[in-house]
């Protein structure tokens, strides 16, 4: 194929045609055979092989050349006669096993029939059909077909079987009778053919070397394999070298020494060199001729931009994801999931599916995921098979064209192994089912339950997925359904048993402790009686020693008491008397106290008993208390979540009702629930609601305006606010000071604009392009300077904080200039050796930060910016743009992939730290700003999007710009934070609020009524009590 190059200069233009000459992942065919370098000498064994028996198995490693042997070597030299006792006469039939190796087969002898070409589809379909009957009619049936076909009498047959593995893999895909009965047959037809002498038939194939193995299952084709085989060698050195330099010359080009040293060397020992290594090639040479400079070679810059050998092909496959649309990417994604496996050594293995089984699995017609795989087998691509001269329909069978991808391409890494530990889920859980169903186990528990359930909610199973691994769907999901629901019911039990044990604990707390309370008490009143005792014991001792005082006195009145004796027995009577029934008395006293105290216990134990009931019914009434406050909030909460999400709904059904005032009024009633109920101020349906309703309402450019018949590249704010500035790829510059289509030409010129800036004081507006200056001009008197220095295009601009000075870089030059807007004059600083994609400069002026396209940081001190300070491996992925925040302590950093992120610069360099990544755009992030307050970040994307972080909730979803109609490449917010405005592809600006609140204020202004009651009950609901949506 060829490709044309257009080179200009400053005196002439010319045209030349260049063609490739490098095939890429695919081999080389025969009409490229004087671009088939490296395997010198190698077709000669080959042909050797082949003439002593007529057969000739080339045998090598996934990616070894060994078509490309065959369409430039063998097949060369036997149209050259160099098989002196066959001749110079040949027919060439060439065929692939595929998925119905019989027909196949006889598709390719009608082929070689002279009168193909001139025959009508009736024809060609009848002769198919006569052919592969009579190739199945016996085991010489592919000599009797030969017979039939209209070829020279004299001519020689060779038969090329192309990859006759595929026979072994689509024996495994179909696992029936019926295939293996084929697939035998098949066998059978090439050695009888072989075997007879009738007609002069030479049979060739080719294989990967480790389905050696498989061939055993075919006795006769094991036995001629092991008498006439060719295992290709690794190539040397020299011939890398050869198979390098040798296409260049023959395509007309040159190639550096260094260029060809290095590549080499990146190749190394590498399974996949040769595939890997015409690709990286091919890729080069386009490169090359689109920005080679007068008569520049190939050298190591063109190497270097498209990725090297690492990620050429990874890159190559990238831009045709972008291509896709986000539902053709989801497609893409089942799609190499499809075609791919995790071997038993865990690498990567290609399988094949058919195009209607693609499409089931991924939920998609035919036609849809057709047009997926035509973007990744368009020409120059060549990732998938069939080629794309093929036509494809739902029988189909689709594969990945080499390993190679699946190795090297980062995204489908990722994929293989999701869709391997998917795999492996399911089985595991099939596995279990069955078990379960004979009762081997029991039922799963965390944490294979959670594991699983997990599984479930990412991954989203079907049938028809799951019934490529095995026939338990239903088994295995009834399985993990009644694992879900026992564990559950069992949680709900057990959380009733603690509840209950809680409160049976608690009233034995308050027994115990109130059984304490009494011993203490009891402690307490014997400590007490033994005190008193005590007191007794010694007045007794008291009244002893009195009594013995009063004894003394006693005997000296003896003599006086015997004088009263007669008065004393008449009194000691008396007194006897009185002692009985003193003692009398005691006794009933004695009696009465010990009564009383008895009462005394009876009383305090009752009190103590209505202590503890006070106590226990405080503790319940608490308890209830709690119980109802901790009901009511959960009750608050769920009508709260209830209301949200009816809020959201209301949101979402707005988006779809016919009428414009009653898609307002739900927009605006849903944005009131969720104000009322502090749902999320940035939800993304409650937004959309209120968008689409203005937009319904106001008409479809209610937010856009435009003035730019291109791209718009750059926006910029005045300090103030006041005015802004917009310029792109048509030349001009206008001024804005509206969000409406009114705007001032300030400037133009016939180049492409790529990057604008204000200074920081407002005076000046510094634009930079595809000119060979960079335009200032002053906004005060509307005088334009221009400076020079650069050669070429200038990609970025950048102002210091602290001085009247800006950055520019050239993408041509790699050189970095520093400006003085005082004097107007332009100092080098720097030349970088890569492409600088992105820059940011520290607030103090001392840090300049660069991006490239091999996805790293380089630091540089702005005060001395000899050596770089550090470099930081950020992503696999180039970086397109990198931004500060206003208080300079955070870094936001876009790459190819659409992944931002945010690393932290508090403490500079040193203390760079990567401390988070979001995601959600599938495209280049192409421009990333910070809201003046540092409370917003918005990232555009070529995906067509914009999405608007909030700084302070990043674990919450982003507010999302979807209402763009080309992907977006500017974007700026205005110095209040409250507005962000975009520039896209098709050269118009967008507006868009970045709160909700902005769009409702101006909504029930349009809208002149209210909901009715109708309307009411049906979008938000009977229960719920009817209120005015607007005053």
């Amino acid at each position: 194929m060829k490709a044309q190059e257009t080179f200009i200069n400053e005196s002439t233009t010319t045209t030349e045609y260049l063609i490739n000459p490098f095939p890429g992942l695919r081999p080389f065919g025969f009409e490229e055979s004087h671009l088939f370098f490296g395997r010198e000498g190698q077709s000669d064994e080959v042909l050797l092989n082949l003439a002593r028996h007529r057969f000739v198995a080339v045998l090598g490693a996934s990616g070894g050349g060994k078509s490309s042997l065959m369409y430039c070597g063998l097949i060369p030299i036997l149209y050259g006669g160099f098989m002196t006792n066959a001749g110079s006469e040949w027919t060439v039939i060439t065929v692939r096993p595929g998925i119905t190796p019989l027909e196949n087969l006889a598709e390719a002898i009608i082929e070689k029939d002279e009168n193909y070409n001139n025959a009508t589809t009736e024809e060609l379909e009848i002769g198919k059909s006569i052919t592969n009957t009579i190739i199945r009619s016996s085991s010489m049936g592919l000599v009797d077909a030969i017979k039939q076909i209209n070829v020279k009498s004299s001519s020689n047959i060779f038969i090329l079987i192309d990859q006759f593995e595929e026979l072994f893999r689509f024996i495994k895909t179909e696992g029936d009778a019926k295939a293996k009965s084929e697939a035998a047959a098949f066998v059978n037809l090439l050695i009888k053919s072989i075997q007879q002498s009738e007609v002069p038939v030479y049979v060739a194939m080719t294989m990967r070397s480790d389905f050696i193995g498989d061939c055993s299952q075919f006795p006769e084709l094991t036995h001629i394999i092991n008498k006439s085989h060719y295992l290709i060698p690794q190539m040397t050195r020299e011939q890398m070298r050869l198979a390098i330099e040798g296409p260049v010359a023959v395509g007309g080009g040159q190639i550096t020494n260094r260029l060809a040293h290095q590549l080499l060397n990146d190749i190394g020992n590498n399974p996949d060199q040769l595939p890997v290594l015409q690709h990286a090639m091919m890729r080069t040479w386009d490169y090359w001729t689109k920005h080679k400079k007068d008569n520049e070679p190939i050298d190591l810059r063109h190497y270097i931009a498209i990725g090297k050998i690492s990620e050429a092909l990874s890159q190559h496959a990238n831009e045709a994801y972008s291509e896709l649309s986000k539902r053709e990417k989801e497609i893409c994604e089942i799609l190499f999931k499809c075609l791919t496996e995790k071997s038993s050594d865990n690498t990567g293995a290609r399988k094949s599916a058919r195009v209607k089984e693609i499409a089931h699995i991924a939920e998609a017609s035919e036609q849809e995921v057709t047009n997926v795989i035509d973007c990744f087998r368009a020409p120059g691509r060549s990732l998938l098979m069939p080629s794309s001269d093929i036509v494809l329909h739902g029988n189909s069978l689709i594969e990945i064209s080499h390993e190679s991808l699946m190795r090297i391409w980062q995204r489908l890494k990722v994929w293989v192994e999701d869709e391997a530990e998917s795999a492996n889920m399911y089985r595991r859980l099939s596995e279990a089912a069955k078990m379960h169903q004979v009762g081997k186990t029991g039922l799963w528990r965390p944490p294979d339950l959670q594991l699983a359930i997990n599984w479930m909610n990412k991954q989203k199973p079907t049938r028809v997925w799951a019934e490529r691994y095995n026939q338990y769907y239903e088994l295995a999901i009834s399985f993990l359904e009644n694992s879900r629901e026992t564990y559950e019911n069992e949680q709900r039990a057990r959380e009733l048993m603690q509840r209950r044990m809680l409160r049976r604990t608690r009233a034995v707390a308050v027994l115990l402790g109130v059984a304490a309370v009494i011993s203490m008490l009891f402690f307490v009143f014997g400590w007490v009686q033994k005190m008193e005792s005590e007191k007794q014991a010694e007045l007794a001792t008291q009244s002893a020693i009195e009594a013995e005082k009063q004894a003394k006195l006693a005997r000296s009145a003896k003599a006086r008491a015997e004088v009263e004796a007669d008065k004393a027995r008449e009194q000691k009577e008396r007194a006897e008397a009185a002692r009985k029934e003193a003692e009398k008395s005691e006794a009933y006293a004695l009696e009465q106290k010990s009564f009383a105290e008895l009462k005394e216990q009876e009383a305090f134990q009752q009190k103590e008993i209505a202590e503890y009931q006070k106590v226990e019914a405080d503790i319940a009434r608490v308890f209830a208390l709690e119980q109802e406050r901790i009901a009511r909030i959960e009750r608050d909460k769920a009508d709260r979540l209830r209301m949200l999400s009816i809020s959201q709904s209301m949101a979402l059904k707005s988006l779809s009702v016919g009428s414009e005032d009653l898609q307002g009024l739900l927009a605006q009633q849903a944005y009131k629930f969720n104000e009322e109920y502090q749902g999320n101020s940035y939800d993304n349906f409650i937004y959309d609601g209120l968008y689409y309703a203005l937009k319904g309402i106001e008409g479809e450019d209610f937010n856009r305006f435009k003035q730019h018949k291109d791209l718009v590249r750059a926006i910029a704010y005045e300090p103030d606010g006041t005015q802004y500035y917009t310029t792109g790829s048509d030349g001009k510059i206008y001024m804005w000071e509206s969000f409406d289509n009114t705007a001032q030409l300030l400037y133009k010129h016939n180049y492409i604009n790529y990057e604008m800036k204000v200074s920081k004081d407002g005076q000046f507006l510094v634009v930079a392009g595809e000119a060979p200056y960079v335009l200032v001009i002053d906004l005060l008197s509307f005088n334009y300077q221009k400076i020079y220095g650069h050669n070429g295009p200038v990609t970025e601009l950048k102002f210091l904080h602290n001085k009247a000075m800006f950055l520019s870089y050239g993408t041509n030059d790699k050189t970095l200039r520093i400006n003085d807007l005082e004097n107007f004059q332009s100092t080098e600083l720097k030349v970088f050796n890569h492409r600088v994609t992105a820059m940011a400069v520290s607030n103090d002026d001392e840090l300049l930060i660069s991006a490239n396209e091999m996805g790293q940081l380089h630091f540089w001190n702005l005060d001395n910016i000899g050596e770089t300070i550090k470099v930081i491996d950020i992503t696999e992925q180039p970086i397109h743009a990198i931004s500060f925040n206003h208080g300079g302590d955070l870094l936001a950093i876009g790459n190819e992939d659409g992944v931002v992120f945010l690393a932290d610069m508090e403490n500079g360099v040193e203390g760079f730290k990567i401390l988070s990544g979001l995601l959600g755009q599938e495209s280049r992030v192409s421009e990333i700003v910070f809201s003046n307050n540092n409370e917003l970040l918005a990232t555009a994307s070529y995906d067509g999007s914009v999405q608007m972080w909030i700084m302070d909730h990043l674990n919450k979803l982003p507010l999302t710009f979807k209402d763009h109609n080309d992907y977006v490449w500017s974007i700026s917010f205005n110095p209040s934070g409250n507005y962000l405005l975009t520039g896209s592809r098709d050269g118009s600006l967008k507006v868009w609020p970045t709160r909700a609140t902005l769009m409702s204020d101006k909504l029930c202004e349009r809208l002149g009524r209210n909901l009715t009651r109708r309307e009411w009950d049906r979008y938000v609901g009977e229960d719920i009590d009817f209120r005015n949506t607007c005053k």
